[in-house]
């Protein structure tokens, strides 16, 4: 084999690794844009609304999740907290259920059975649209309900930053 044979051979295979190396580094770019994209989109799921009078901005998943169980009962300013839940069969529900409380919708079901028979509780009233719980939610200064993400509430109502 010539030198000039053996150069150009050695100067493919640099190549060669170059362009395997760079399919390599947008392959792992992708996926780690994937995951991103993922995590927004799983973020984005719902959205947690009040009236536009209701003072509160942000709020922990913690504090949201008690105000649904009803172990808050009032806002920081005494009114009578109304929390306003989908129906079961919502997968919006599912996620909210999941991302707020760490549970299942028929873990949360089970509570509320538990509590209705001990008679400490009733559920939260639901609704089967989320418009319903918009147009409620914009009604009721006293009321926080949720949403899917995509749903635009617009001036009807505030939607809620919700902090770890």
């Amino acid at each position: 084999m010539s030198p000039t044979s053996a150069m150009s051979r050695a100067g493919t295979t640099r190549a060669s690794g170059a362009i395997m190396s760079t399919r390599w580094t947008l392959t792992l770019l992708g996926a780690a844009l994937s995951m991103c994209i993922a995590a927004f989109a799983e973020a984005a799921d719902f959205q947690v609304i009040v009236n536009r009078a209701n003072p509160t901005n942000s709020i922990s998943k913690a504090e949201v999740s008690k105000i649904f169980l009803k172990k808050t009962t009032t806002w920081p300013n005494g009114q009578e907290v109304m929390a306003i839940d989908l129906t079961p069969e919502s997968p919006v529900r599912e996620k909210f259920s999941q991302q707020i409380h760490d549970r299942s919708v028929a873990s949360i079901q089970s509570y509320w059975q538990r509590q209705i028979f001990s008679g400490k509780g009733v559920p939260p009233v639901q609704f089967s649209s989320e418009n319903d719980v918009v147009v409620v939610v914009a009604d009721s200064p006293a009321a926080i309900g949720y949403v899917a993400g995509s749903v635009e509430v617009g001036n009807r109502a505030k939607v809620l930053e919700i902090r770890d």
